[in-house]
């Protein structure tokens, strides 16, 4: 009964919100619309399956052609008249975050930088050796005095390579089991030795540590601010 009233109310919706576009000069061409039809088609499975429930409702072509247009418009009308209107700012989004149940928690994390030097099971005695001879460089380079990050960028094989091997902030569950005690010892400012991994060499330098606790607003800040205005967007459009 509840997914039938949903149903009901989400149509009867894109009724008034199509003809509040139609009154506001909005359309749709034929191939918006059967571009529209093709993204339905696909989303329930494909063209045969599109068919296959257009038979289980008793449902013809033109039917769901009328409705997926009726939605189409219904959202194009929310996107260019309404949206425009709403705002979420910073200062708002940001005293709705301080609210303490507003909040989203983490566990205790570390922030970390890595250098993963690429190590694939099944490695002959000489690739594994020259896999573990540039790991062993950058470990003796950093240890040397060179900043980790810089090293980072020259050697390490992974995509966080561009920003220094940044891996952000990381819960126990990121780091591989064998390795988890070990990482979780070191201290703020301080490297591990050489790791061996299932893929790959790897050096982990510990920036920071912070115990469980909130997630800044400067973490949260795209997510909150979204959501908030996605939600004064929900209430305008249901008022119209």
């Amino acid at each position: 009964a509840a997914v039938t009233r949903a149903a009901k109310d989400l149509i009867i919706a894109d009724i008034l919100l199509a003809e509040a576009a139609r009154e506001a000069g909005l359309a749709l061409s034929d191939k918006e619309r059967k571009k529209g039809i093709v993204a339905l088609q696909a989303k329930l499975g494909g063209k045969a399956a599109f068919a296959d429930q257009l038979k289980k409702l008793g449902a013809s072509d033109d039917d769901l052609e009328e409705l997926a247009g009726r939605r189409m418009l219904a959202q194009r009308y929310v996107d260019t008249v309404v949206a425009p209107t709403v705002t979420m700012t910073e200062d708002k989004a940001r005293a709705h975050y301080e609210i303490p149940e507003n909040q989203v928690f983490h566990a205790e994390q570390l922030r970390l930088r890595v250098i993963f030097v690429n190590a694939p099971p099944g490695l002959d005695e000489k690739e594994e050796g020259k896999a573990r001879a540039r790991i062993e460089e950058a470990e003796r380079r950093v240890l040397a005095g060179e900043e980790f990050a810089a090293v980072a960028r020259e050697v390490s094989d992974d995509m966080s390579k561009a920003a220094g091997g940044d891996f952000g902030w990381v819960s126990a569950e990121i780091i591989p089991a064998q390795f988890l005690g070990r990482v979780w010892a070191i201290e703020a400012g301080e490297m591990s030795g050489v790791l061996r991994g299932q893929y790959s060499y790897a050096l982990i330098q510990v920036l920071e540590k912070r115990p469980r606790g909130p997630y800044g607003f400067d973490e949260m800040k795209d997510d909150v601010t979204a959501r908030l205005r996605q939600e004064k967007l929900d209430a305008a459009v249901a008022v119209l």
